[in-house]
């Protein structure tokens, strides 16, 4: 049987809150600002660190036609750098993403970590690209930012899902 080292195993950073744990929001141009700085703020005022990782430097250009800045890009962030990823709604946004193969390793190689996945809107689609369905264990997927919420959340709280049977199909 496999046993656990005190101070080094990850079960005991288990503290069903997201205080303290990092989390990437992955988008592109044509993002939904309102659902971004919604679970944004969300995640802030839980304490969480949050940075929007885009599908290119620099500021992106949300639907409302807002800048959204962001840390870095897909390119230049890798989601071991990050305890969860949180893909917001747009059309536009969802499309860019979809495109990027770089985007999609981010997402799957977060899942095959057993890290939490949250999407809303049309980041459900990218997910489903991405082979990650609503009913993986750590997954919160929902039409609306606000329904997102409180489920994605609760799973970035738990920091892993090792019940997670697909993870090692993942290719990432």
């Amino acid at each position: 049987s496999v046993g656990t080292t005190k101070g080094l195993s990850q079960l005991e950073t288990i503290k069903d809150t997201p205080e303290g744990r990092k989390i990437a929001i992955l988008a592109g141009d044509g993002v939904d600002a309102a659902g971004l700085k919604a679970m944004q703020d969300a995640l802030l005022n839980a304490k969480a660190i949050v940075e929007v990782v885009g599908t290119h430097q620099g500021a992106l250009k949300a639907a409302d036609g807002s800048d959204v800045p962001t840390m870095f890009s897909v390119l230049t962030a890798k989601s071991v750098m990050y305890d969860a990823v949180y893909v917001p709604g747009g059309a536009d946004s969802i499309a860019a993403l979809t495109s990027s193969a770089d985007a999609l390793h981010f997402v799957q190689e977060a899942f095959k970590h057993y890290k939490p996945i949250g999407a809303a809107g049309e980041g459900g689609d990218f997910l489903d690209k991405a082979a990650i369905k609503a009913d993986d264990p750590g997954v919160a997927i929902a039409d609306t930012g606000a329904a997102a919420t409180d489920p994605f959340l609760a799973a970035v709280g738990k920091h892993r899902f090792w019940d997670r049977t697909r993870a090692s199909l993942m290719p990432a």
